[in-house]
């Protein structure tokens, strides 16, 4: 560190980090402050740390806070990083999480151009114009209501660890991934979950997820059971569901806490009565019924199953407002995000997110998602400074993997005496030739650009966006020309 920079009214030191300014990077080398909180905000190039056991590459706009006594390993950093670190010396009375990775809030939070200045000018920019939304980031990480929890330590949300385990293995039922179900599993029966309740919740699940994906898991969960038992690990049996009363009406108690689920008025699907008997006798009467999963348990086992599910979004909707009406609390609900993006993918948690917006009368519109283990996300691109937002580039052999964030796009730019073809393979984003109208592209979109035509292409504003390049029919003394940025004027016009 070097080079304190003190606030008015903040009780702390502003630093810039710059490898060729006093910091050097060792292999596994450890940092940890033991009385200081520390936020640390990545400018430029990337750093790679162990941050709470988990390997991290941390990239431009990424942000991570750590608290006393916490070690941060520093594995590697690329040779133009730059960060902003700040050390809050003075006691922080709210307690905030153990671990905070707040990737990209940075992105919502700071104005664009900071990114491409010098140390210097950095600072004073820093100093006079973001140091509101620092706070303002803070108080984001310290609300008791925010989604902002931990996301590399769940030990410190709302959720118990029970109610994580069965969050956990509700998703990976629905997406019907055994192994990470496998490994959720042991988990839970680590930390307390009892065989009857993970039985149980396998179960129920059926009327959401189908038989199939129900009696799959059900056979990993005894595959589990078997290893652990093997192993001499102890598996808790907990208590079965209490018998039901004689004479027990399951259609007239299924109607009654269908009712209750859907926030007291009677529910009647008459379009198709024998689906409305099924769901008031046998979900809502048999299954339900059953005392060793609560009301609360089975709708967060049914919302974390459903946010699984692409195009279940009506659902979802239904059975977060369920949640709530069902005892579920709203901290236990905007933490499900978190726990599903750390745990189970990005995808789910966003599906989510749009979810408790939509109940809560929020705008918030979920990004789309690509899956990285198919297409690679690859490195920063090296290219940057042609791009607005960030962008990453992955060699496939020859063939070129671009990655574009939410709302990135490169620069106007012309290929001359050489063919560039475009293949989308992940996402949703646009193609744009000069005084043409626009070009969505989604997956198995193929554009072949002219020579000579200037054009650009990125992603839409609610997606990330991958597509396949390489050039053709290139021709001796073949260039690119970079040329002015799409502005936002013309990008924001795109839906």
């Amino acid at each position: 560190m070097h080079g304190g920079l003190p606030f008015k009214n903040w009780n702390g030191r502003i630093y810039c980090n710059t490898t060729d300014a006093g910091i050097t990077f060792r292999a596994n080398e450890t940092h940890g402050y033991m009385a200081a909180y520390t936020f640390t905000l990545v400018v430029e190039g990337w750093l790679s740390i162990i941050y709470n056991g988990q390997e991290l590459t941390l990239h431009p706009d990424d942000m991570y806070i750590y608290s006393p006594g916490l070690a941060v390993t520093i594995i590697s950093a690329s040779d133009d990083y730059r960060g902003i670190c700040l050390l809050a010396d003075e006691h922080i009375s709210t307690e905030l999480p153990t671990v905070r990775d707040m990737v990209h809030i940075a992105a919502h939070l700071w104005p664009a151009p900071w990114h491409h200045v010098s140390p210097p000018r950095l600072i004073t920019h820093f100093y006079q114009s973001i140091m509101k939304h620092l706070i303002l980031a803070t108080l984001l990480c310290i609300s008791a209501f925010s989604q902002a929890d931990t996301v590399n330590n769940t030990t410190n949300m709302p959720l118990t660890t029970r109610q994580q385990s069965l969050a956990l293995i509700a998703s990976f039922e629905a997406q019907g991934d055994i192994e990470r179900l496998k490994t959720a599993l042991n988990e839970g029966f680590d930390n307390g979950l009892s065989l009857s309740e993970a039985k149980e919740a396998l179960s129920q699940l059926y009327a959401y997820t189908g038989f199939p994906r129900s009696l799959n898991a059900l056979g990993a969960l005894q595959q589990v059971v078997a290893a652990r038992t093997a192993a001499g690990l102890a598996t808790a049996e907990g208590r079965d569901a209490d018998p039901l009363p004689e004479g027990y009406d399951a259609l007239r108690q299924g109607t009654e806490v269908q009712t209750q689920l859907v926030g007291g008025k009677p529910f009647n699907y008459m379009f198709a009565p024998q689906t409305d008997y099924y769901l008031k006798a046998h979900l809502f009467g048999d299954i339900f019924a059953r005392n060793n999963l609560t009301f609360a348990d089975r709708e967060l086992v049914t919302v974390s199953a459903i946010a699984a599910l692409p195009g279940c979004e009506p659902q979802l909707r239904a059975h977060v407002a369920g949640a709530r009406n069902m005892g579920v609390s709203d901290d236990e609900l905007n933490a499900l995000p978190t726990l599903l993006e750390t745990k189970v993918g990005a995808c789910e948690a966003e599906r989510l997110r749009g979810a408790l917006s939509a109940v809560a009368g929020g705008t918030y519109q979920p990004v789309q998602t690509v899956d990285f283990s198919v297409w690679p996300r690859g490195e920063v691109n090296p290219y940057s400074q042609f791009f607005t937002g960030t962008s990453y580039l992955a060699d496939m052999g020859g063939v070129m993997n671009v990655t574009f964030e939410p709302r990135c796009r490169n620069n106007w730019h012309v290929h001359h005496k050489a063919v560039q073809v475009l293949i989308c393979v992940a996402g949703r984003g646009w193609y744009q030739e000069w005084g043409k109208p626009a070009i969505e592209m989604r997956p198995g979109s193929v554009i072949a650009i002219p020579a000579e035509v200037k054009h650009w292409h990125g992603a839409a504003k609610d997606s990330w966006f991958q597509h396949l390049t390489y050039h053709t029919n290139v021709q001796e003394g073949s260039s690119n020309e970079w040329l002015e940025p799409v502005t936002d004027d013309i990008y924001d016009t795109l839906q």
